[in-house]
C-alpha cells in the first residue's frame, strides 16, 4: 500500500479493483428517488416511507415474488434493533403488494432501471 498521511494508507490498484469489482455484483440495487416520483399509490408510499428509513429504494425485481415476504420479517427484525419505526400490519401488506405489482409485465408501477 502507497502512504498518504500519518497512519492511513491509500489503497493499491489492484484493492481498489477488488471492492469496485465486490460492489458492483453484491451491492443494493435501487430505484433512483426521481423515478419514484409518479408513483403516487398508497402501496408506492408506504414502500417510499417505511424502506428509506434505513436504506435506498431496492429495486422490487432483485427479489422474486414469494421472497419479498421473508425479506420484510427480516426488515422488521432489523427495525427493532435500530430502533426506528415498524412497519405496521398494514403497511407491511401495501409494501408486498407494491413488490407484486411492480414485477409484472403489464403494471402501472413497472419500473425500468437503466
Amino acid at each position: 500500500m502507497m502512504r498518504m498521511m500519518r497512519d492511513v494508507n491509500a489503497m493499491s490498484k489492484k484493492e481498489k479493483y477488488l471492492i469496485l469489482s465486490y460492489l458492483a455484483k453484491y451491492a443494493l440495487p435501487v430505484i433512483p428517488e426521481d423515478r419514484l416520483k409518479e408513483l403516487d399509490s398508497s402501496e408506492a408510499k408506504s414502500f417510499k416511507r417505511v424502506c428509506s428509513q434505513c436504506h435506498d429504494l431496492p429495486d422490487p425485481k432483485m427479489h422474486k415474488q414469494g421472497e419479498w415476504k421473508t425479506v420484510l420479517k427480516w426488515m422488521k427484525e432489523n427495525m427493532k434493533e435500530m430502533n426506528v419505526p415498524i412497519m405496521k400490519q398494514e403497511e407491511e401488506k401495501q409494501i408486498l403488494e407494491f413488490f407484486k405489482n411492480s414485477q409484472g409485465n403489464k403494471n402501472r408501477y413497472r419500473i425500468s432501471i437503466s
